[in-house]
């Protein structure tokens, strides 16, 4: 059974990811953290491409760019979703609900996580996604047949995990 005490240390995870977040995104000039985005974009692409090119980084840095996200609303719903999730297990643990409510605190949890409560927050997630997925696009554009293959190999490696995971339910 979760207790309260439980919760401490994801919390201080939280706070843990948010000051590397803060100080990656929100931290310096307009310049320094268009670099420190453009800088986890690239990282994020040889996570799945393999190694970019310089060429291939200074066209990222363009396109990241042309795509904006406004790191500060990133920031702000990463706050709300953490402490929604918190809320939900403070709930179900101080309240011992039944399950019935406890898979419906869940549920609203999940339903709400991405786009949030409000017009306002998933206009703003809608925006972000649509940014997100031009960036990828672009990105893909530029990659080379191998890249491509090695982002392929990656994709189908997770798939196949998944699959397991499932099979092993």
């Amino acid at each position: 059974m979760i207790s309260l005490k439980q919760i401490r240390p994801r919390r201080k995870k939280y706070a843990k990811t948010n000051e590397k977040f803060r100080k990656q995104y929100l931290s310096g000039s307009p310049a320094q953290r268009l670099e420190g985005r453009t800088e986890k974009v690239i990282e994020n692409t040889e996570n799945i491409v393999g190694s970019v090119s310089k060429d291939q980084a200074n066209q990222i840095a363009k396109l990241v760019e042309a795509y904006p996200v406004d790191m500060d609303g990133v920031y702000k719903e990463r706050i709300r979703r953490q402490k929604d999730l918190i809320a939900v297990l403070r709930k179900i643990i101080t309240e011992k609900p039944s399950i019935d409510v406890t898979e419906t605190l869940l549920l609203k949890y999940i339903q709400t996580f991405e786009y949030g409560y409000t017009q306002e927050q998933k206009e703003f997630e809608m925006a972000r996604l649509d940014s997100s997925v031009k960036l990828t696009v672009a990105i893909t554009q530029i990659m080379t047949e191998s890249q491509r293959k090695n982002a392929q190999d990656k994709v189908g490696d997770w798939i196949d995990d998944i699959k397991v995971l499932i099979a092993n339910r």
